[in-house]
């Protein structure tokens, strides 16, 4: 008797094994279906797209920071949109036509992230884009920025100042 339920056992066993099976492979086929691999979210043509914007990285051709994760010149992360400059080897966020009105941040294997100031807070949103080392050096790049502001403003109020008192 005791055997007769092993042997029970040992066909659910079996049976969910091979329904455990046939799921995996329905999951699979529809994965497939969708043109889309399970686990990578990546579909085939964008793998090779993505393979074939490294190879030409290695290779030395002209390129941009990240540009691997760019569509059409274009890197759209978190509702902020960011735009490859392959001749100057720079990663532009906002109109980045005056160098005066730009955050410049080297980047940590090559090229440079040029920021509008007025897009600094955009920058917040995408930051989690960049690796660890180069989230540092942008982090101390803004930082930078930020003191050197208040300090101008600090001398703009003390020129006003001397000014107001020299009228007394």
């Amino acid at each position: 008797m005791v055997t007769g339920i092993t042997g029970g056992g040992q066909q659910i066993y079996g049976w969910n094994r091979q329904v455990a099976g046939e799921n995996q492979e329905q999951n699979e086929t529809a994965a497939l279906e969708n043109g889309r691999k399970q686990g990578t979210g990546r579909t085939v043509e964008e793998k090779k797209e993505f393979q074939d914007k490294l190879l030409k990285q290695i290779k030395g051709e002209k390129h941009a920071p990240y540009d691997y994760l760019a569509t059409d010149g274009c890197i759209n992360y978190n509702g902020v949109t960011f735009f490859c400059d392959t001749e100057k080897n720079q990663l532009c966020l906002g109109d980045v036509s005056d160098p005066h009105k730009c955050l410049m941040v080297s980047l940590e294997n090559g090229g440079t992230l040029m920021v509008n100031q007025d897009c600094i807070g955009d920058l917040g949103r995408a930051i989690t884009m960049f690796t660890p080392e180069d989230q540092k050096r942008i982090m101390y790049a803004v930082s930078m920025y930020k003191k050197a502001k208040e300090l101008e403003q600090e001398i703009e109020d003390d020129k006003a100042g001397i000014g107001d008192s020299a009228e007394e």
